[in-house]
């Protein structure tokens, strides 16, 4: 806790006078030593990314800084829970059915990663990845749940996190069953097909009722500023891709799982990232 405050503090003040944010669940009090550090920032305005790109280089030197584009956070296309350098708590909602696609593509990475995991025998980590990725499979399905209730619209509601912060492990723990839990427990190259299954199985079912969040035009403007390319991730990001993925897991093609990761840590999750 102490290096990682040491190293937002850094981050402020490189990037002062935007407020750089400690967050993930090290703030929520429900960190483990595989636990990642999650720093966050958030520029003021659209001018404000050029100046944050331009410290590109002394940032990655510290750590990797997520950017909460102003626009993303007033869609509520974000979910951010986290402290400044003061210590001030700072709350960003995302709505649900971004929360979900969200949820719904980590799924797909996190199968990927415990999969290369156990390829590689690291047992101790695929087995931190699967409770990672149980984790996003529980939030998908109180997701589908709300959906099902006509709750999971685009527009609205808001969640309110103040009653029920549904990323709070407590909440998900309500949200299990034994089943999950044993499915998810002790990772092996066997088994890693069945969970495979199961969260293809559950991915189809968030296709088959998805309303897929609209990607703003501006988002465009980010990724041009970073890498001169822009991939709407909504490309990649298909039913048809995910039983791609299962195929290769059920088949143990090592080398097409590793390409269709690397494929979703460029498109997917890296265009927030610097």
């Amino acid at each position: 806790m102490k290096e990682s405050r040491e190293i937002q503090k850094k981050l402020q003040t490189l990037l002062t006078p935007h407020n750089v944010l400690l967050g993930g669940s090290l703030i929520r009090g429900e960190s483990t030593p595989h636990s990642d550090v999650d720093f966050f920032v958030v520029p003021k305005n659209l001018w404000s990314l050029f100046f944050i790109i331009r410290k590109k280089q002394s940032i990655q030197k510290l750590a990797e800084l997520h950017v909460c584009f102003p626009k993303w956070i007033q869609k509520h296309f974000y979910y951010v829970y986290g402290k400044n350098v003061d210590g001030m708590l700072t709350k960003i909602t995302p709505l649900p059915h971004v929360a979900a696609y969200n949820c719904a593509m980590m799924c797909t990475i996190l199968l990927m990663e415990a999969s290369i995991a156990l390829v590689d025998n690291h047992l101790t980590e695929a087995n931190h990845i699967s409770q990672k990725l149980k984790k996003n499979v529980l939030l998908l399905k109180y997701f589908l749940q709300m959906k099902e209730d006509k709750k999971l619209e685009k527009g609205g509601p808001l969640f309110n996190f103040e009653q029920d912060d549904i990323f709070s492990l407590s909440t998900l723990s309500n949200l299990t069953t034994k089943e999950i839990d044993v499915l998810f427990s002790e990772i092996n190259s066997k088994k890693i097909k069945e969970v495979s299954t199961y969260v293809t199985r559950i991915l189809e079912t968030y296709f088959l009722h998805k309303k897929s969040p609209l990607l703003l035009e501006s988002f465009s403007t980010l990724d041009l500023l970073r890498k001169g390319d822009f991939h709407t991730p909504k490309r990649y990001f298909n039913k048809k891709w995910v039983e791609k993925i299962n195929t290769a897991i059920q088949n143990e093609q090592h080398n097409e799982i590793k390409t269709y990761l690397s494929l979703a840590q460029k498109k997917l999750i890296h265009w927030i990232t610097i």
